[in-house]
């Protein structure tokens, strides 16, 4: 059994939803990968796109 891969994406504007979190929540990829964290630094912009896409973890700060 394959261990699934926690992917992270860093910035929630347009590119990182249109570009990765569309693509990564996908049913066809979920038994390889899943979305572990997203990170914007626009306030309510991770929380709102991890609400959006199942993403496990939001943050503000790419350091966090």
């Amino acid at each position: 059994m394959s261990k699934r891969l926690g992917i992270g994406v860093v910035g929630a504007g347009s590119i990182g939803i249109r570009g990765a979190l569309r693509h990564l929540c996908l049913p066809d990829v979920q038994d390889r990968v899943y979305l572990a964290a997203v990170c914007d630094p626009v306030p309510g912009r991770a929380k709102s796109a991890a609400e959006a896409y199942s993403v496990r973890q939001a943050y503000e700060a790419f350091e966090e």
